[in-house]
């Protein structure tokens, strides 16, 4: 193996030239353009952007040399690579490096060659700008000949560095908007929920399948609206939307149990969630609402608790379900004076307010002990009721049916003790 093709097979270079994704590609004027201006400045008949790879050189621009690529046994250029700095060889014939490469022996029978390395930024020779002619050069190129061939190779790497930085975004663009499908299809197939991205100032920029499900509006519809369009007035009005924005802007996480508006007016129950969404850099840029559709189960679970369903939470609906409980509650009272009841099961005040049964008179010398007919309210446990004593003649007392069996005072628990009720 020779040096020139060591160098070509340097693994290093080869992966550098690899890395430019550039063989094989299809003509493009840039590089068109500089190899014919090469061929002009330097007054020769043939201009080649010359690619060495492991086993043969690929020309990406050519002018006057039909082949596109040739063997790397053939190759001039391969000898370029070992040096820096131009090459020039102003007769091939006399050149021991070039006399014996079939190009030179035999057909087009080349002369002349100049080339001027292509090298990356690092300095590894990917291979030349070159010219060539069929007629020896003795006195090789001017000067201005050669700086404008440097100049000029130096503009085809700006352009090998440009197609890849192009390349890169167009795989990063590519990669973005296929990532964005298969997120897209994520969001979309969980139809039970609604998904919606905001903007820092609340507006809608995304609208899953499920959001559109659940709350009427296409994503068309939504798309640059602001989020309170779902909510209710009573909550817009009280600035829950922005509250719940803060709450996910700085403790990271803003849940809510509420109801929301449809796009055709009708409310629904939904446990929400906002958490707010960041940049590569950890620049916040958004929110994401999250809503599930819980009105079924809001409106069992307040079957079941007797209480009346609603439409939306608001204050004046709630006030109105607590006045109808309370009114209902209070119908199933008997009627009559009323007076607080001693909750004698748990020994407390109930707060509830009870119906006196009518009192009745008991003779005089009866066994019970006597009890005050007129209401009274003690004042805790333990104590006696104020005015406890009976008349000498007669004492009033509850029905027969409270007297048939002995109970405590309402004093229970004082010196007194039971006292029984005689039948009447």
């Amino acid at each position: 193996m020779t040096a020139p093709e060591d160098a070509a097979r340097d693994p290093g270079r080869l992966a550098a030239l690899d890395g430019y994704g550039i063989l094989d590609t299809q003509a493009e004027r840039g590089f068109d353009d500089i190899v014919l201006l090469a061929s002009r400045i330097c007054a020769t008949p043939v201009a080649l952007v010359s690619l060495v790879a492991a086993d043969r050189q690929w020309f990406k621009a050519r002018v006057g040399f039909d082949p596109c690529q040739t063997p790397l046994s053939q190759s001039v250029c391969a000898h370029a690579l070992a040096r820096p700095g131009l090459l020039v060889i102003p007769d091939l014939t006399l050149d021991p490096r070039t006399r014996d490469n079939t190009l030179v022996t035999g057909e087009p029978h080349l002369r002349f060659y100049a080339g001027a390395r292509l090298e990356t930024p690092e300095g590894v020779a990917l291979g030349t700008l070159c010219v060539i002619d069929g007629k020896p050069r003795p006195e090789g190129m001017t000067p201005e000949q050669a700086e404008a061939l440097e100049a000029l190779a130096r503009q085809v790497m700006a352009q090998m560095e440009l197609r890849r930085s192009m390349a890169a975004r167009d795989d990063a663009l590519r990669g973005a908007r296929e990532a964005d499908t298969w997120h897209r299809q994520i969001l979309d197939s969980a139809v039970d929920y609604a998904m919606v991205t905001l903007d820092l100032d609340g507006l809608v920029t995304g609208w899953s399948a499920g959001a559109e499900a659940i709350l009427g509006w296409s994503e068309a519809e939504m798309r640059g609206r602001p989020a309170r369009v779902f909510f209710t007035d009573e909550d817009d009005a009280a600035g829950i939307p922005e509250c719940e924005m803060k709450g996910a802007r700085e403790e990271g996480r803003g849940n809510d149990e509420r109801w929301h508006v449809r796009k055709d007016g009708s409310r629904f129950f939904a446990l929400g969630e906002m958490m707010p969404l960041h940049a590569d850099d950890g620049g916040h840029v958004g929110y994401l609402k999250i809503l599930r559709d819980r009105t079924g189960q809001r409106l069992a679970a307040e079957r079941c608790s007797g209480r009346p369903t609603c439409s939306g939470p608001s204050r004046t609906t709630s006030a109105r379900r607590y006045s109808s409980s309370t009114s209902t509650e209070s119908s199933r009272l008997p009627t009559g004076p009323r007076t607080p009841c001693w909750d004698g099961m748990r020994e407390r005040w109930s707060g509830r307010t009870c119906t006196r049964p009518p009192t009745t008179t008991i003779p005089t010398g009866a066994r019970s002990r006597p009890r005050n007919a007129t209401s009274c309210t003690p004042s805790g446990r333990g104590r006696p009721c104020a005015g406890a004593t009976a008349p000498s003649s007669a004492v009033t007392a509850r029905p027969s049916r409270w007297s048939a069996r002995t109970r405590p005072c309402s004093g229970a628990g004082n010196s007194w003790g039971p006292c029984s009720r005689s039948p009447t």
